[in-house]
This record gives structure tokens, C-alpha cells and sequence, in this order.
């Protein structure tokens, strides 16, 4: 799987399941940024997503999940964006 499709699955995993902060999923199936690449990504293309994903907020992905998220829209936002770009550089 390449970069993006894992970056774009994550963003569709937060999408139906919904997004939480704070923790890595919750009794209702809701998941954090890491925890949707983790739910829909093996572990080889899970490392390169994080780093994808790392680079293109510029901040740590857990401080950026429960800090600057007000909610799933922006984790789905920031997902979609880091997919683009690495679509754009062909991974």
C-alpha cells in the first residue's frame, strides 16, 4: 500500500468510526490520527504514514491530535492534506 492510499484509508477509518483525543481508541470504536493508520495499515506502511503525516503538520502527531484538533474534521483535514502530498511525490 502506498503512502497516500494509507494516509486517505485513515482519514476514511476516522470518517465512519468517528475520532477521539486523549487516547488511542475508546469503548465506542472511536480513534485518534495514529490509531486510524494503525487500524488500516500494515506495520511497514504504518511507519512511513506517521512520518508522512508528522512532516506535513510540523508537530508531533499526538500533540497535534489532542491539542490542536477541535474535532474529526480537522484530523480527517490534516490526513487528506498528507495524503495529497504524498500522492503528489508519487508514494
Amino acid at each position: 500500500m502506498k503512502t497516500s492510499e494509507a494516509l486517505y484509508a485513515a482519514a476514511d477509518y476516522i470518517r465512519e468510526h468517528g475520532w477521539t483525543r486523549g487516547t488511542f481508541s475508546d469503548n465506542a470504536g472511536r480513534v485518534c490520527m495514529i490509531g486510524a493508520i494503525d487500524r488500516t495499515t500494515a506495520r511497514a506502511g504504518h511507519v512511513a504514514a506517521c512520518m508522512a503525516l508528522a512532516n506535513t503538520i510540523g508537530d508531533n502527531i499526538v500533540v497535534f491530535n489532542d491539542y490542536h484538533c477541535e474535532s474529526g474534521d480537522d484530523a480527517i483535514a490534516a490526513l487528506e492534506i498528507a495524503a495529497d502530498i504524498a500522492a503528489a511525490e508519487g508514494k
